[in-house]
This record gives structure tokens, sequence and C-alpha cells, in this order.
């Protein structure tokens, strides 16, 4: 039952991502993560990723005026996150001069768990 709730879930998010960006392909990304994967502050080299993590701390974003300070060197002075089941769309480098700063949560030595999706567009050759 909550296997076939999750691919239904997925297959949702698939459609409507792929609906807004008008993509016929795209690449999916399941995975379980118990590191500091992508634990700096950084922008995608995508049009827009879809992030969602079903089981364990969110993603962390920061407002445009926090991006600014971490490009400065500065700490960010607020960091927001996504809650288990939100989904995300971020803008990356390719779409805006101005992309969605994001990353993981530190969550290494923790003991945390997560299980996160990831959607992309299919790279052009």
């Amino acid at each position: 039952v909550v296997r076939e709730a999750l691919v239904k879930d997925v297959l949702s998010l698939a459609e409507r991502y792929c609906s807004l960006l008008v993509l016929n392909e795209l690449e999916v990304r399941l995975e379980v993560v118990t590191t500091n994967s992508c634990r700096k502050w950084h922008a995608d080299y995508v049009k827009a990723r879809l992030i969602s993590t079903y089981i364990g701390s969110g993603t962390q974003w920061l407002s445009q005026q926090d991006a600014d300070r971490v490009r400065e060197g500065i700490e960010p002075l607020r960091i927001n996150s996504m809650s288990p089941g939100d989904a995300g769309i971020f803008k990356g480098k390719i779409a805006t001069d101005t992309p969605a700063i994001h990353r993981s949560p530190p969550i290494a030595g923790t003991g945390e768990k997560r299980l996160l999706l990831v959607l992309n567009p299919v790279e052009e050759d």
C-alpha cells in the first residue's frame, strides 16, 4: 500500500512538472540520503529542478537577500526549510540570473535518513 502511494505521488509530480516545463522526458532520482550530500549552498545548472523529501528533513532554501549574503561570504539571517511531503521547484542557472539557492540539511552523524525525490529535465546533447 505504501509503495503504491509513493509510485502514485511520484507519477503525479512528474506529470505536473513535465506539463509546467513543457517536457517530453525527465530524469527521476529517488534515493535514500544518510550523509550531508549537497551540504553547501548552491544553485543547480538546470532550467528547473523539482525536489521533494518524503521522509526526513526537507531541503533548505534562502530568500534572495540571504542568497546575496551567502555570495558575499556572510551567513544567512534566515534558513527556510521544506517539510516532508512538500514539493518545490527550484529555478536553476539555465533559467535565470538569480537561481534558487538551496542545500540538503546537514544530517551526517545524526542517524537520520531522508527519502528524496529529484526530477530534472533530460539534458540535451
